[in-house]
């Protein structure tokens, strides 16, 4: 140990020596600590904000003036009939003066505006269909399809000569088979015949529509 320290140690245990030792002694719980006082407190806490409500209402009372319409009619009334400039005035009428409303307007339960805007939508429906028409009847068909509308064209007429004919054959065909009691074998050929020939046509046709 140094010699600093050898010193503070001797100054340390001279004011030891010095100074007695003082005992610390606990004092004891109060006994008011243990009395329930605290519904007490909240109860007188309650009787207090409630005098002040009554107080603060019965200022607010005392400074409100006491409005009553019907002596104030009164008032005017006994001035204007002792008076007769007031009389003069418009006293009567606004004393006597009553609410009269408007009568409520025609327009506001009225039809015509929804009338008049469906017959807008149904007349601008109709313009876009007859548009819609003219410019099909005036535009072109790609050539495809034209080419096919003509092969049609000018099928149809073949088709409907070459059906009248074989309608005709066949409707001579059966007065013959009609007539005789057993069918030939005759008629059998012919109808079949005719079968092949409708069976051809339709493959003409397909043929030249393809193309």
């Amino acid at each position: 140990m140094s010699r600093a320290e050898k010193e503070a140690t001797e100054k340390f245990n001279e004011n030891n020596k010095g100074s007695p030792i003082k005992k610390r002694r606990v004092r004891p719980i109060p006994l008011t600590s243990r009395i329930p006082l605290y519904d007490k407190l909240m109860a007188a806490k309650e009787e207090r904000s409630r005098m002040i409500r009554e107080e603060s209402a019965w200022s607010l009372m005392s400074q409100v003036k006491p409005f009553r319409l019907e002596c104030d009619r009164r008032a005017i009334k006994t001035m204007s009939r002792s008076s007769p400039e007031l009389c003069s005035r418009n006293v009567k009428s606004i004393s006597t003066s009553r609410f009269r409303a408007k009568p409520v307007p025609k327009d506001l339960f009225g039809t015509d505006v929804y009338d008049r805007m469906l017959e807008d939508e149904y007349v601008r429906q109709m313009q876009k269909k007859i548009r819609a028409v003219e410019l099909l009847k005036s535009s072109a068909l790609p050539p495809s399809m034209a080419r096919r509308e003509r092969i049609k064209s000018a099928c149809i007429p073949r088709v409907r000569n070459c059906s009248n004919d074989e309608c005709r054959r066949a409707e001579e065909s059966l007065r013959v088979c009609s007539s005789t009691p057993i069918t030939s074998e005759r008629s059998r050929s012919v109808l079949t015949n005719q079968s092949c020939r409708g069976n051809n046509l339709a493959a003409i046709l397909r043929c030249q529509a393809s193309r």
